[in-house]
Parts: structure tokens; sequence; C-alpha cells
């Protein structure tokens, strides 16, 4: 949140709490509203406005039947002045798998304007996933904009990128700017997009048959690509210059026992756009930077 304060979810035994921490005395706050809230499938995700005021979550509804699934899937809750309205419910958790590098995800984001946010949950739906739109985006007020089958997203200004093609191999980019839907990278399929605040760039990884664990520099403006590193994931900025990335290495069955053709290590490095050099980072695995870019 800034120099002297993070925040973040901290699951009780029958709720999720939205916890500040202050840095410098080692406070804690619950935060209210809503302070506890149902515990979410795939976990509590939310999303404050720029001014503070209007929140964003997903979470259930019910609890999860006694008898078991199929169980209550998220709803998208907003809370602002003093009232909190359901605007919309994802379905029922559905009884199916999980691939490595799937898109699976729940998320709420702000655009930078806050205008609007996008709210993700691909957990949520219905026996047939296909049917669960599960990328909803509202006005700041409430108004829905956007329903459609997608996941990963990431704002650059006040266009939407994400993931679409969820239900085809390969998956391709997709982008929205309030018009129609239209597709901008085909045949390929990202994961952890981060976006270099101010500018349209965005750094993602690659997983799929152009490149399984690569991080690619994607310039929204002039729609090109740019291949950073491989055997690389998860990206984030530390400036608009220096990306942080982590490191992966081979893994193949029966030696490695994880779903995916390569495994993080516990080493980070920080990559400079400008000399292209690479730098071992003192951590092994970071959650998120301050500030961004």
């Amino acid at each position: 949140m800034s120099a002297t304060e993070i925040e973040y979810t901290r699951g009780t035994t029958a709720s999720t709490q939205i916890v500040r921490r202050d840095l410098m005395t080692g406070g804690e706050q619950v935060i209210r509203p809503p302070g506890e809230v149902p515990s979410g499938f795939g976990g509590l995700a939310y999303a404050w406005s720029r001014d503070g005021k209007t929140l964003v979550y997903l979470a259930s509804v019910d609890p999860i039947p006694a008898s078991g699934c199929p169980c209550p899937g998220n709803s998208i809750h907003l809370v602002s002045g003093g009232t909190e309205r359901v605007l919309g419910y994802f379905g029922e958790i559905p009884g199916r798998g999980f691939s490595a590098h799937g898109g699976d995800q729940v998320t709420a984001l702000f655009s930078p304007s806050g205008s609007k946010f996008v709210a993700v949950d691909t957990i949520s739906g219905s026996a047939q996933i296909a049917e669960a739109k599960s990328l909803r985006v509202y006005s700041f007020d409430g108004r829905p904009l956007l329903e459609t089958n997608g996941t990963l997203p990431v704002w650059v200004g006040e266009t939407l990128l994400f993931r679409g093609c969820r239900f085809e191999n390969p998956a391709c980019v997709k982008r929205w700017d309030g018009g129609s839907v239209t597709t901008v990278l085909s045949a390929v399929q990202w994961d952890d997009p981060a976006i270099s605040v101010g500018t349209q760039l965005v750094a993602f990884s690659r997983w799929d048959g152009g490149c399984l664990g690569c991080v690619v520099l994607y310039d929204a403006g002039a729609n090109t690509t740019k291949n950073l590193g491989t055997l690389r994931s998860r990206p984030m900025w530390a400036s608009r210059t220096v990306i942080w990335w982590s490191e992966e290495e081979r893994c193949d069955y029966p030696s490695c026992l994880a779903p995916a053709p390569t495994v993080p290590t516990d080493r980070m490095y920080a990559y400079d756009l400008n000399s292209g050099s690479e730098t071992l980072l003192p951590v092994s695995f970071a959650y998120d930077v301050w500030p961004r870019g």
C-alpha cells in the first residue's frame, strides 16, 4: 500500500480477514467493512478504489454444505458509502481437476482511473465450465460492462488485456477498451502479466508450444513482443527498466512429480531492460514490490 503499510488477507476458522499492518510499529488492524467475510473459494480476492472508500471483494455468500460439494461459488460484492451489494454470482464450484499454468484465478482489479473494475473467477462455475463467463467488468457504481470467458487480466491504462480462448489450445491474448473484444496475440498462453506503471509495457510468463518457461515483454502500443529470458517466470516490475523474476529448472517425470515441464528454484534475479544483464537477488521468493514501476 505504501512505504510504511501493507495489507493482506488472513484466514480464520470460519472466515477471512482483511488485515492492515504498520511496518514501523508492527501493529495490525482488521479493516472494516467488511472486516470478516466468509472464506472465498480460491482465497479472498479484493481491491480498493483509488480513494480507498470503495471495496470490491469476491467471496462465498453461504457456507459450504455439510454434505460437501457441489459447493456455493463466489459472488461479487461492492461496498461503498456504507452499503454492500452483490453484483453477480459466478456459479457453483464444479468437480474438476486443475492443471499447472492453466490460468485458474480469483481476483479483482480496479482500472488506473478507478472508473471501472474487473472481477475474475475461473474456480466457480457450472459443470459446463465453458459457460461460466469467468471474467466480468463493472463500472465504479456497479453497472455491468462486459461478461466473457477470460482470465489473468491486466489494465494498460483503461484498456483491459487478458488471456482469452481459455477453452482452446493454444490460448490467446485479448483486448477490451470499452467496445468489442479483439484478439491481439494468437497462439500465446500468458501467465503472471505485470504492467509497468505509466507505460504500455507488459511482462508475462509464457507457457505454450512456443516456450515452456519464458518471460516476454509485450508492447501494447506497438503490439509487439520480445523474449527476455528462458527458464524464467513470475515477472514483477521493480522500476520502469528493471524486472524481478524467478528462475525455473527442467522437471521431468518421474524424477519430478509436479504436473509441469519446469519448477521454480529458490533463486530470483533482477533483469535490466537497458543492459540485458541479470543480478542475483538476496531473496528466494517475492509476492509484490512497492512502488510498482
